[in-house]
């Protein structure tokens, strides 16, 4: 009689060690299953945004960034303001391309500034490319979207060689990081992230 009751308690506790094992398993499982449906999802969620930001930017947008961050920082604070912009006879081009980019036809007299109203129309193209950009980036920093597609995709919006940042001076002219948050954290994730280690072994 003992020896069944034996028996019966080692089986009983062999079918809960097992039920344990069996119940851990499926939740890891489970848990796989479930990280893997939220990984798919976050890669949708990284091209459905990428096709958005593909086909609902202005034209020129790629334009607009590129002459907007030859200003330099004096102009481009009298851009954010909607003030009238003078363009020595050094920078004369950039004005005729801005000019010609906004469809405007450059009186004689004005063939080397930029017009509070160009520059307001200038600069609603240029917050409607950062308001784009930072909801995107939104969704990169809080993992909603696939961070590495993300970063993948934009990771030609910053040079840390160069120093260079999308749109910084135009970014520090509208208040800096507390403007545009994820474009600031991209950034500096993208810095530190390819900055070239320094070799302390190499004589200077």
């Amino acid at each position: 009689m003992e020896m069944t009751s034996l028996i019966i308690s080692i089986v009983s506790a062999i079918v809960a060690v097992l039920s344990v094992i069996i119940s851990f398993v499926v939740m890891q499982i489970s848990k796989k299953t479930l990280e893997r449906h939220h990984e798919s999802l976050r890669r949708e969620k990284a091209l459905e945004l990428l096709l958005h930001w593909g086909t609902t930017l202005h034209k020129n947008s790629a334009l607009v960034r590129k002459y907007v961050e030859e200003l330099d920082k004096t102009q481009t604070e009298q851009l954010y303001k909607q003030e009238e912009i003078t363009f020595d006879t050094g920078s004369k081009e950039l004005c005729t391309k801005i000019k010609k980019l906004l469809d405007v036809k450059a009186a004689e007299n004005s063939e080397n500034k930029l017009t509070p109203a160009e520059c307001t129309e200038l600069r609603w193209l240029v917050v409607t490319y950062l308001n784009k950009l930072e909801g995107i980036l939104i969704a990169w920093r809080h993992s909603i979207a696939d961070t590495k597609i993300i970063e993948e995709q934009f990771s030609y919006l910053i040079n840390p060689d160069t120093e260079h940042e999308v749109l910084k001076e135009f970014r520090q002219a509208a208040g800096g990081n507390k403007s545009y948050p994820s474009i600031a954290l991209f950034c500096k994730h993208m810095n530190d992230k390819y900055k070239i280690p320094i070799d302390r072994k190499q004589s200077l």
